[in-house]
């Protein structure tokens, strides 16, 4: 802990405003081929990397160059050369002034990547430093779909400028904020998501402001999955409402078109929150907390997120034991003692003390539930007794009694290689394999992954048998779920494939 503190006063020392007048962003563009195609070249690992220019001077780039002098986009180059010099490494960039680059690309949405090479002339020089790849036209400038892709994908840049590049993990599941798929899948797209409602809050564009306040007027295209789950990143991520579990999909034979249709839903069963595991990899849960922890008033964005770069920068790596959600909680407590109090309370609040206490979380089930069916005497009752218990489990958490991550379980993965599932729900590629984790996956998800073998149909079991509190291992969910015959020996065949295809990394 105490080298945290000392490395977070150095890198806070260092984090200083960009020279006046420095180039604040740079717009790139692919170099094509005759053949009209984008360029690419290997890099010096082997990997192809795009040919890119810097941008022509176009209605689309002037456009969006002056979107990116407003609102939150207009702080975040300070905020990104900050986390430059804090970083442990310094990519060189020959040809191009230090700033944010943003590739205006081919592809659909947005993505963070590093390498690249820049065309000079007849000459490529590589530049090793991190890019936002997202496409870009009037429209997506004009109702701010830009502007809020850039600032959910330069949260992935800041992570991977200061931690490394994301390690793989055991799920391949599509990260969303209404699923739960790993915890650093969750820190990584959480803190990302998390800026999306900050950069609808802050912004100057009129068409942006229209659709954030609900008077832009309804196209056919909102109804489509991913302008919806921008909708819930907007709204529902700052009114922490993915801590709920949802409501049980039924309606389907099909035991995937039942797992798609559970994983897609946003309906949320008010009378049960997520456990302690699910919370932390949940993305829409993590989004949450750090919106309600970092994006304060305007006034205060540029400080906090410069707090923010120190923390992660003494951090310096991905956590491994903990789930970093946990670990940049106890990092920012002992970087910064005075708000040690403040970020604990706020956690376990958010968090409805899950990931520390099953009784706290039990206990805001019956305030919850009651409060949505209008019950006042049970609700103020329930309530009450709440507000005592997480005062209480605050206060032993502060005194070192009780660890934040007391209530959470091992990951216990399993893997079913025989049923794939898609990297997207409207992929009609299925290729990858169904692994899940024994203590966040619901019924559904079971199911799936039972599929084919003799732990079919006890999935509710499972589920039921977890109520009481995470698995241990195997063993402890074997007796609890009451598996007999050839389950347990299914059960341990899904453990080895879970460990034979090992982790994954994702894009």
């Amino acid at each position: 802990m105490r080298s945290w503190v000392k490395a977070a006063a150095a890198a806070l020392a260092v984090l200083i405003s960009p020279v006046a007048g420095a180039e604040p962003y740079v717009l790139l563009e692919p170099v094509r081929g005759t053949d009209g195609r984008p360029l690419t070249r290997p890099g010096p690992g082997g990997a192809d990397l795009p040919v890119l220019k810097r941008s022509a001077d176009s209605p689309v780039a002037q456009a969006a160059l002056r979107v990116l002098a407003t609102g939150f986009s207009a702080r975040l180059p300070a905020i990104d050369a900050a986390a430059r010099e804090a970083a442990r490494t310094k990519p060189s960039c020959p040809g191009l002034p230090q700033a944010v680059y943003v590739l205006l690309s081919d592809e659909d949405g947005g993505y963070a990547r590093q390498g690249f090479f820049v065309e000079d002339g007849a000459r490529a020089s590589l530049c090793e430093d991190h890019f936002i790849d997202i496409t870009a036209d009037a429209g997506s400038v004009a109702d701010g779909a830009f502007e809020e892709v850039l600032a959910h994908e330069w949260g992935h840049v800041l992570l991977r400028r200061l931690w490394g590049p994301v390690p793989p993990t055991p799920s391949r599941k599509f990260h969303s904020v209404r699923t739960v798929t790993d915890p650093v899948t969750a820190f990584d797209e959480g803190l990302g998501a998390h800026l999306q409602p900050l950069s609808a809050r802050m912004t100057a564009t009129p068409g942006y402001r229209a659709r954030v306040d609900g008077t832009a007027p309804p196209v056919p295209a909102d109804l489509w999955f991913s302008r919806q789950e921008t909708w819930m990143r907007q709204a529902l991520v700052p009114q922490n409402r993915f801590v709920f579990e949802k409501i049980v999909t039924a309606g389907h034979s099909d035991a995937y078109r039942r797992w798609l249709a559970d994983e897609a839903s946003a309906d949320m069963d008010p009378c049960r929150l997520k456990s302690g595991d699910q919370m932390v990899a949940s993305e829409g849960v993590v989004a949450s907390f750090l919106y309600k922890w970092l994006a304060g008033d305007a006034e205060r964005v540029e400080a906090r997120y410069r707090q923010l770069v120190s923390v992660l920068a003494a951090m310096g790596t991905w956590p491994r034991d903990d789930a970093p959600v946990i670990a940049f909680v106890r990092a920012w407590g002992a970087a910064f003692p005075d708000e040690r109090d403040g970020i604990t309370r706020l956690f376990l609040s958010v968090t409805h003390g899950a990931t520390a206490s099953r009784e706290a979380r039990a206990l805001d089930e019956r305030v919850a539930c009651a409060g949505a069916s209008g019950e006042i005497e049970a609700f103020l009752e329930a309530r009450g007794r709440s507000r005592a218990a997480q005062d209480r489990l605050a206060a032993e958490v502060l005194a070192g009694r009780v660890a934040l991550d007391a209530a959470l379980g091992p990951g216990l993965w399993i893997a079913n290689p025989a049923v794939k599932t898609g990297a997207a729900p409207w992929m009609g590629k299925r290729d990858l394999p169904v692994v899940v984790d024994l203590n966040t996956a619901r019924e559904a998800e079971l199911e799936l992954a039972f599929s084919g073998t003799p732990l079919a149909g006890s999935a509710a079991r499972i589920v039921e048998a977890r109520q009481a509190g995470p698995f241990s291992g195997a063993g402890d969910l074997a007796a609890r779920a009451g598996l007999r015959g050839e389950e347990p020996a299914a059960l341990a065949a899904a453990e080895e494939h879970a460990r034979r295809i090992g982790p994954a990394t994702r894009r």
